[in-house]
Parts: structure tokens; C-alpha cells; sequence
């Protein structure tokens, strides 16, 4: 672990991760993080700073996922049930394959950048509404990626990887007007996730 220091920065907490390392991947990528450790920190820092968050999060446990899924996917989250919102104590859940994308870092940190500005008008009563659903999460995503620009995760992964399957090739030009025109305020992404919800209720055949 890294001590949290005066320049507002975490504690980050890497054994979960590199305990799941030892267990999925194979030994010479549990021998090489620790010396990556370092860089990864390092990393994290300069996009918190980038992002502004500095003294918003003092404690940030990176583990590696239990469950299947795709190598892209990263998550990052607060413990509702022991560190509800506004807790600065978050989780990052990262696959040992992308801990340096700085991109995909920048996604993850960004979404607690969005729910820390005032100017954005966050409520937790959102996303507990839209809990467990993807229409939120797809809002979301399309804003802070859009907003993000090149520093984000693209245009074209959010298309492929979640607006294609949710919503349908029939909406590309929709997707095109909302990336030009993003959401930005939490309650302007729930009005878009109640969109999407009607686009699925009256989706041509």
C-alpha cells in the first residue's frame, strides 16, 4: 500500500489485485507488476490531478475481478453498504492485462470526476433508481466519453461495445446527435436513459 500524502492523493491498496494476478495470470506477469507498481501509481495520480479530484477519494482498493467477462471491462465503485455516497473510500476492479490503459483509467476516475462537480447537479437517488439496469450506465458512458474526446474511450468502442447491442444499428444517426450533443448534468443523462427505455419499448421489428 501507499500512505496518502499532502498533495490530496489516495491510499492505494494493490494486494486484492495482485493476489487475483497470482491466482488468473501467468508467472511472469505476477513477477512484473510489482515492478510496474510504481508506474501504475504514478499514473493514477497524474489523471486524479488531471481530473481534479484531488482530496476526493483517500482510499482506493484495486482488486481483480472475480467474475467473467471481457478483457476491456473496469469498474469503479463505492461499497454502498459500508462507504455510501459521499464516501471517498472507492473500489477499482481492473483485469491484469489493462492496469496501465491510461484511457481506460481516465473512463473509471472520470465517472467519479462527474459525480464530485457541483455544476453537474449529482444525485445518488439516480443511480439507485437505475440500479442494476443498462440504460443509465449507456447515458453515462456517452457523456463522460464524448466530453473525454480522444483522452476518452472513443466513439467508436461506445457504438460497438454498448450502444449497438442496447439499442440497435437503426438509431446510428441518434447515436451521432447525442455524441455531438452530450449530456451534461446527472439529471439530463436520466431524461437520456428514460429515452433510451421508450426507443426499446416502440424498437421497429
Amino acid at each position: 500500500m501507499n500512505k496518502q500524502n499532502d498533495e490530496g492523493m489516495p491510499e492505494i491498496d494493490t494486494r486484492d489485485f495482485e493476489e487475483g494476478l497470482q491466482t488468473f495470470r501467468s508467472e511472469q506477469e505476477v513477477m512484473y507488476f510489482p515492478q510496474r507498481r510504481p508506474e501504475f501509481i504514478k499514473l493514477v495520480h497524474r489523471l486524479i490531478l488531471e481530473l481534479g479530484l484531488q482530496n476526493q477519494i483517500e482510499y482506493l482498493d484495486v482488486r481483480y475481478p472475480l467474475g467473467d467477462g471481457p478483457e476491456e471491462r473496469a469498474v469503479m465503485y463505492r461499497d454502498e453498504r459500508t462507504n455510501p455516497w459521499p464516501s471517498k473510500r472507492m473500489i477499482l476492479e481492473i483485469y491484469g492485462d489493462r492496469y496501465m490503459d491510461e484511457r481506460l483509467l481516465r473512463h473509471e476516475l472520470g465517472h467519479e470526476a462527474d459525480r464530485r462537480n457541483p455544476d453537474m447537479h449529482y444525485e445518488p437517488a439516480i443511480e439507485k433508481r437505475w440500479a442494476g439496469r443498462w440504460e443509465l450506465h449507456l447515458a453515462m458512458n456517452i457523456s463522460l466519453d464524448a466530453r473525454l474526446g480522444e483522452q476518452g474511450l472513443g466513439k467508436e468502442f461506445r457504438w460497438e461495445r454498448e450502444f449497438l447491442p442496447r439499442v440497435g444499428a437503426h438509431y446510428r444517426s441518434l447515436f451521432e446527435e447525442i455524441w455531438a450533443s452530450p449530456p451534461k448534468t446527472w439529471p439530463e443523462m436520466e431524461a437520456l436513459a428514460t429515452y433510451f427505455t421508450q426507443l426499446k419499448t416502440n424498437c421497429p421489428s
